[in-house]
């Protein structure tokens, strides 16, 4: 643009330097400036991209060596034996078996870090989670029942009355079975018209597993034996300790009845008292209260007439010896007759 505004210069401006060399070596400097300056624009601009790249690289190196070293974790690769070797059976390790999440329990956690002499911390290893597990009771695994068990749940009483003799007879099934055999053998007995052995088989069980969940079935079947054989002082004991077995149980109120009736039975009317009174504040809307208050006023009045008919004087009128025995009358010795003056 610039050649095309000095050619339109008239040339009789230029007169007095038309022949001068200097301006020949101006127009050269004018040609080598101008066609110099666009190749170092250019050259300017490729090295921005140049430097972008220089500079993402170096931030790469950068961000490695500053980067925590992550160490893998340990791996057992297991090697086969060689044939020439002489392989022997590995003795198998205990398996681990791994324990079930336990619902509404904390999962406590602690991390356990190791610090290395540059001040960064590795990860070496995570902790197993600790779980608050409380302790439960030793169940053992079941055995075999005996011959005679088996055959009284199936209802062969006779068979299993005999295989409890050739186990060894009561004695032996007695001091050996658990709390659901001695109820075999409850039944058994009260099948075989053995009162005696299904009350002791009853005792056994209440002395040796009190806390057993057949304890208040036993103190109920135990109180039912013992009243119907004439014990109804062993009977009252027997329903109180099923009402302390089971306070809220499906014979409480019967058992509380049946203390009471056991109070009357032995005319003991303020110990039958106290019972309706505990019967009354336990179950104030029991079936058998009014029953048994009735019942202790007949026990009450007939207790009055008994005494008053000891106590009572005499009918008036009465000799006193009548009901006395007669005594002998005197003999009399005969005289001889002696002759009249």
């Amino acid at each position: 643009m610039i050649d095309d505004e000095l050619s339109e210069l008239p040339k009789s401006a230029l007169r007095d330097y038309a022949d001068d060399p200097r301006l020949e070596r101006v127009w050269q400097r004018l040609d080598s400036g101008l066609s110099a300056t666009p190749a170092r624009a250019r050259s300017g601009f490729w090295l921005l991209p140049a430097l972008g790249v220089a500079l993402f690289a170096g931030g790469i190196l950068v961000g490695r060596q500053s980067a925590p070293v992550r160490e893998a974790a340990p791996s057992v690769a297991a090697e086969f034996p060689r044939p020439d070797e002489v392989t022997h059976e590995p003795t198998p390790l205990p398996a681990v078996a791994q324990q079930p999440p336990v619902p509404n329990v904390t999962d406590r956690r602690r991390p356990l870090a190791t610090r290395t002499r540059g001040g960064s911390s590795l990860r070496a290893a995570a902790e197993a989670p600790v779980f608050e597990v409380e302790a439960t009771p030793y169940a053992a695994p079941p055995s075999q029942s005996p011959d005679w068990q088996q055959k009284a749940d199936s209802g062969d009483f006779a068979g299993a009355r005999a295989a409890l003799e050739r186990a060894g007879g009561w004695d032996v099934a007695l001091a050996g079975s658990s709390p659901e055999q001695l109820m075999t053998l409850v039944d058994l007995g009260r099948a075989s018209s053995e009162r005696e052995q299904a009350v002791r088989a009853l005792r056994r069980l209440l002395d040796a597993f009190p806390g057993a969940p057949e304890a208040p079935l036993a103190a109920w079947t135990l109180a039912n034996q013992l009243e119907q054989g004439g014990d109804h002082a062993g009977a009252a004991e027997a329903y109180a300790l099923y009402r302390r077995l089971s306070p809220t149980g499906d014979f409480a109120e019967d058992a509380a009845a049946r203390q009471v009736d056991a109070a009357l039975a032995q005319g003991g009317a303020e110990r039958a008292s106290e019972l309706i009174d505990q019967y009354a504040k336990d179950f104030p809307t029991g079936r058998r209260l009014v029953e048994l208050r009735e019942e202790l006023e007949k026990l009450r009045s007939e207790a009055s007439k008994d005494g008053a008919a000891k106590s009572a004087p005499p009918a008036s009128g009465s000799d006193s010896t009548t009901d006395a025995p007669a005594a002998p009358a005197p003999s009399v010795q005969p005289q001889d007759a002696s002759p009249a003056p």
